[in-house]
């Protein structure tokens, strides 16, 4: 064979070559793009199931339809990944279909979560809307109003109605108590921790119920006014319909959680398919590239073995120079799927953009992957006038930003990090951020780097600060003091109720040991580490506490805390005296209705043998005296042998009429005691007529000579009582026992200051006058005692206010006492006095009308 016919030959076999070459790379450069297509959608499965999970819990959070509008969508692209799959055989065609089933039965449980979410939300509404209502109405109906009332009367110089004052601050715990359920509502939609709800639940209902009831007793004590008993109807039907939709929310939510089990329990299979179809597609990626590879190696092997043989022709620089190009191809083609491959995986853009420093309109803009700037920005790379068109979709207050960031990088070659917002061609707005890094390549400016969607990641930055802010607001707002410590006892958390006990800020407290910002709490450092250590809640209920001359009681909780592996304690203390005091209060009241039943009974067992002794007495001296002509008495003596006037002689001289004089006295002054205690005893019947103010008096005074209570220190008969009554006495309408029971606790609260004071000659001045132009009767009650300063004067009528030690009186007498004046007879009720100068109680009743049809009412 001549060179000529060698050349041929080499050529017609070099072409040859070349073609089959090219066909099989054809073959294997489209089913490896078609296997990279499946790949890239397999992928995207991962990334969606993950946004998935995150958009269902903001519509479980929100109901918001948008969101529920992107899930379904998210679906449909599942949906279209799979059924855009090119055909394959066997075991990839199994790992289809299981993948369609799997994400079926996705949709089908992502389907149920909908109705019980709208229901869900829709319940929340209902709760918040009627729990502003609840709010507002105590704060407009009760507080505001009694508020001023207050002011008012301190204004005036009038005294403050104490029971008014404890309905106002029961009503501010009841709404309180509405705060801390709003609160624990609110953390089971962020801690999805249904069982923690219920116990906080319980705790909270517990306490709900005993203010309701405090406030029933209050208004009972305050005279049951139409208004007061409106409010309280509507807040408790308010309560009412909070209990029955926050159950319909637990049952929405306990429905919602079993679902979601399901699904992360689905989704986790799904992702576990997708991993493994995502290994066996980049394995035939893998093994693809590698045929490929080999045959192309085998047809240059067999063209070098046909060169070698004619290598003489051609020469070996030819053959050098056709492996060096082989070689490179080979290497440029890998190195172009692997970083296609790469790329493809990376959640955003990877561009570079080329443009002169001073002209960056006219710089041209590439993406390896094209798909993705379309996917994120709905702009397509290739059209040109990237750079401007992209400027365009910004918000017009963005884009002078955006313009001189890029040129100060592009002048300064510094690295570039920009956020903003971005509104796509369909007129949707997205959060994006960029980044790049900058050289020189001649007098042009190359930028590198990455542009991606941070849309959902703005989105649950600002709903987290929200809830942050939002829950914070309600921890302020709170009347507990709260305190959360680490497992060291440094402080986390501070609110407001703390730093006000304390003085210190939360900057301040916060990190700081609890024993030192806040020593009171340092004492239970031993029962917050043993919270910590056992998982469970200790509390410390009525805990005495001094301040300032006063004993107040508190309650103090301890919370077991474990967040994202940090474990501590929140320590809530609240201010129970005023309950304490209730309790005290009611305890006295039950205590004293048993007393009076008690000495009602005692008074009419008294009063039967009172009557046969004093009978008895009175048929004695009709028998036995002289002047009482009775036929049987005459009889009776002579038969006797001896006569009537004999039996009056020997009475006269042994003092026997005396005696029986002494025996009658005596008699009718038990049955004046047995009547005063009969009628301080009654009640419930609330007998008006008509009583003069100096009987009253008079009575009061003789049953508390016999007052044991008084007669154990000392005998109350040896204080001077002084009258100083009015001529023209008036008749008052009104309860003659509730006037004495006033009067009463006036009289013994002045003997036992005089006689702790030692007081000499101690007295008593009752006075009475008529004051005509208020058509009112008055009556005053003065002693001579040590008197009191301005400051004891003040809070005199206040409840469970007292001087004396503990355990001797219990504040109440001249608190009830005040209630009964103002209240039950709409009189008025005051104290006159300095220290060293007496005390003086004033007492003014109305004479008719207003106090009578109080009563009734």
């Amino acid at each position: 064979m001549n060179t000529n016919k060698k050349v041929v030959f080499i050529v017609v076999l070099g072409v040859g070559a070349c073609l089959l070459s090219s066909l099989l790379g054809h073959y294997f450069t489209q089913k490896t793009r078609d296997n990279q297509h499946l790949l890239f959608g397999i992928r995207q499965l991962t990334e969606k199931v993950e946004n998935i999970r995150l958009l269902r819990r903001d519509f479980i959070q929100s109901g918001d339809p948008d969101a529920w509008k992107k899930i379904t969508n998210h679906i449909d692209f599942f949906q279209r990944s799979l059924a855009d799959a090119p055909p394959r055989d066997g075991q990839w065609k199994q790992y289809l279909k299981t993948l369609t089933e799997k994400i079926a039965e996705y949709d089908h449980l992502l389907s149920r979560i909908h109705d019980p979410a709208l229901g869900l939300n829709k319940e929340k509404n209902r709760v918040q809307r009627i729990g502003l209502s609840f709010s507002t109405e105590i704060q407009d109906r009760i507080i505001t109003p009694y508020r001023k009332e207050e002011g008012l009367k301190i204004y005036e110089g009038r005294s403050i109605d104490p029971i008014k004052t404890r309905i106002k601050e029961t009503a501010y715990d009841l709404m309180a108590l509405h705060i801390q359920q709003q609160l624990i509502l609110t953390e089971l939609f962020l801690d999805w921790d249904l069982s923690g709800y219920r116990k906080k639940k319980e705790v909270i209902a517990g306490a709900m119920e005993k203010h309701k009831a405090q406030l029933h007793y209050l208004n009972v004590l305050m005279g049951n006014e139409p208004d007061i008993d409106r409010v309280i109807g509507s807040l408790e039907k308010k309560l009412s319909e909070l209990v029955q939709y926050e159950q319909r929310i637990v049952q929405h939510f306990s429905k919602l959680d079993f679902i979601n089990k399901d699904l992360v329990v689905v989704g986790g299979e799904l992702l576990n398919h997708c991993e493994a179809f995502s290994t066996v597609i980049s394995s035939e990626i893998s093994r693809a590239n590698t045929l490929n590879r080999n045959l192309s190696w085998a047809l240059l092997i067999a063209i070098l073995c046909t060169l070698s043989v004619l290598g003489a022709i051609l020469g070996h620089d030819i053959i050098r120079y056709v492996e060096e190009i082989k070689k490179a191809q080979g290497n440029l083609l890998e190195s172009e799927e692997r970083l296609k491959d790469l790329i493809g995986n990376v959640p955003g853009v990877v561009y570079q953009f080329i443009a002169e420093p001073n002209d960056l309109q006219s710089g041209i803009f590439t993406s390896i992957v094209r798909e993705k700037i379309i996917e994120i920005f709905g702009l397509d790379a290739e059209l040109g006038d990237f750079f401007n068109r992209f400027s365009a979709c910004l918000p017009e207050k963005d884009r002078t930003r955006f313009r001189t960031s890029v040129k100060d990088v592009a002048e300064t070659l510094l690295p570039w990090n920009y956020e903003g917002q971005f509104i796509r061609p369909s007129g949707e707005t997205i959060w994006f951020e960029g980044r790049s890094l900058q050289r020189k390549i001649g007098d042009r400016i190359a930028f590198y780097g990455f542009l991606a969607d941070i849309t959902l990641r703005k989105e649950n930055e600002e709903e987290l600060h929200r809830l942050r802010s939002y829950l914070s607001n309600i921890i302020d707002s709170m009347p507990s003091l709260l305190v959360a410590v680490d497992r060291d006892g440094n402080v986390t958390q501070w609110n407001h109720r703390a730093a006000q006990a304390t003085g210190l800020s939360p900057e301040k407290a916060r990190f700081q040991p609890l024993t030192e910002v806040f020593p009171r709490l340092g004492d239970e450092m031993e029962r917050i580490k043993t919270a910590i250590r056992e998982r469970r809640v200790i509390s410390s209920p009525k805990v005495p506490r001094k301040k300032k001359q006063e004993t107040r009681f508190e309650d103090v909780t301890i919370f077991p805390l474990v967040a994202n592996g940090v474990e501590g304690a929140v320590i809530r203390v609240d201010d129970v005296t005023e309950q304490v005091r209730l309790e005290e209060m009611m305890i006295q009241g039950e205590k004293m209705l048993s007393v009076g039943g008690l000495a009602a009974g005692m008074a009419h067992e008294i009063n039967n043998p009172l009557a046969g002794m004093m009978q008895t007495a009175e048929v004695m001296g009709i028998r036995l005296g002289q002047d009482f002509d009775v036929p049987a008495n005459r009889k009776a003596a002579e038969a006797a042998g001896t006569t009537m006037a004999a039996i009056e002689t020997y009475m006269a001289a042994r003092g026997i009429p005396r005696m029986l004089d002494a025996i009658t006295a005596s008699g009718r002054r038990v049955a004046a005691i047995v009547d005063n205690m009969l009628s301080f005893a009654r009640k419930g019947d609330a007998t008006i007529s008509s009583h003069f103010l100096e009987d009253l008096l008079d009575k009061t005074t003789e049953l508390a000579a016999t007052d044991y209570d008084l007669k154990k220190q000392y005998d109350f008969k040896q204080i001077e009582i002084r009258r100083e009554y009015a001529q023209n006495a008036h008749g008052v309408s009104c309860e003659g026992a509730k006037i004495q029971q006033v009067i009463l606790n006036i009289l013994r609260n002045g003997a036992q200051a005089m006689q702790a004071a030692g007081t000499e000659s101690p007295r008593f001045i009752y006075r009475t006058r008529h004051e005509a132009d208020r058509h009112m009767a008055t009556m005053e009650i003065e002693d001579n005692g040590p008197g009191m300063d301005e400051a004891t004067r003040k809070r005199i009528f206040e409840p469970f206010f007292t001087t004396k030690p503990i355990g001797v009186g219990t504040g109440l007498g001249l608190s009830v006492s005040y209630f009964i004046i103002t209240e039950n007879h709409r009189g008025e009720m005051s104290v006159e006095s300095s220290p060293g100068t007496g005390t003086k109680f004033i007492i003014r009743l109305p004479l008719e009308g207003p106090a009578v049809e109080k009563i009734h009412s």
